[in-house]
């Protein structure tokens, strides 16, 4: 996983100390576990464990065109944040919105 510097956010006094934002990179599981709930075991994991790492939001991006994908990250919590990119990666350009989730 990768993370932006860390960021203190405003706000209440014993939220203070708390790490910014972290990045997740992108996760991808092959068709033949879709709908077995491992992505969701795997999703909570990785949130606990950021959440007990002191982090307050994570963020990941996500492809514009995959609903699967955007419909499972919106049942979990996650949310468009109003950012988006151009990704050109061998000659192919794909859009992705930035999805954001509070931790806690």
């Amino acid at each position: 996983m990768g993370s932006t510097a860390p960021q203190v956010q405003g706000g209440k006094a014993a939220a203070a100390h708390r790490r910014g934002l972290i990045h997740l990179e992108p996760l991808y599981a092959m068709p033949e576990i879709w709908g077995t709930g491992i992505g969701e075991q795997l999703m909570l994991a990785a949130l606990t464990a950021l959440g007990q790492a002191d982090y307050a939001q994570a963020a990941l991006w996500v492809l514009e065109d995959n609903e699967r994908a955007r419909r499972f990250y919106e049942a979990a919590g996650w949310g468009p944040d109003g950012a988006a990119v151009e990704d050109s990666t061998e000659g192919a350009s794909l859009n992705k919105l930035r999805y954001r989730r509070s931790l806690g």
